[in-house]
């Protein structure tokens, strides 16, 4: 199964594109929802992110203390990195695990943190969604309701768009209407499509 991943900064509208293509038949596994419900539900994790974090790290109905880790984390890069280590070898488990039952045309995998993570390189192929900043920031403060300082804050801890764009196999400009995004979704949809099929006529070669 060709393993597609999907990335791209805050308010660039990854989401809504990988919606588009589940829409299209696509397999979609994100990648940021797993670690939200590891980091809540598997034992090893809450083990080792209560020893980095401490006891705070927990509610005491069980799930994850967002907001106390994100207070521990925020601004102090190298026990994010830690943070990261507990729970993206566990995510990258995890996306195997779906792969294998996946039945899909193709499988996409989409994820805040791609490169950063070292998750393309279990992929096939990597396609990142981009937008102007002041794009973004706008969709952002629509959406979240955040004032623009924290949005720009957020994007300032994210990888920019020149760099994402080094690091992609394919890239899809999101600055136009929906119906614009929806016809390039269509275009790569066909282009996924037979790149899963090569693939399947070379391993019955």
């Amino acid at each position: 199964m060709v393993l597609i991943g999907c990335t791209g900064g805050i308010g660039s509208g990854k989401s809504v594109v990988c919606d588009m293509f589940a829409s299209l038949g696509a397999a979609v596994f994100s990648a940021d929802e797993s670690a939200k419900i590891i980091a809540d539900t598997d034992p090893s994790a809450r083990e080792k992110i209560t020893a980095l974090l401490g006891d705070g790290a927990y509610t005491d109905a069980g799930p994850l203390n967002r907001p106390f880790v994100a207070s521990k984390v925020f601004g102090d890069p190298e026990l994010l990195q830690e943070l990261n280590e507990i729970l993206h070898p566990l995510v990258f488990e995890a996306i195997d695990r779906w792969r294998e039952s996946v039945t899909a045309p193709y499988a996409l995998v989409e994820a805040a943190l791609v490169f950063e993570s070292g998750l393309d390189e279990v992929l096939d192929y990597v396609f990142v969604v981009i937008a102007a900043d002041e794009v973004r920031v706008e969709r952002t403060m629509k959406r979240d309701g955040s004032a623009r300082d924290e949005v720009l804050r957020r994007m300032m801890h994210q990888m920019p768009n020149e760099e994402l764009k080094r690091h992609a196999d394919f890239i899809i400009l999101n600055e136009g209407t929906p119906d614009d995004l929806q016809g390039k979704v269509r275009f790569f949809h066909t282009l996924f499509s037979s790149l899963q099929q090569r693939k399947e006529l070379n391993d019955n070669d």
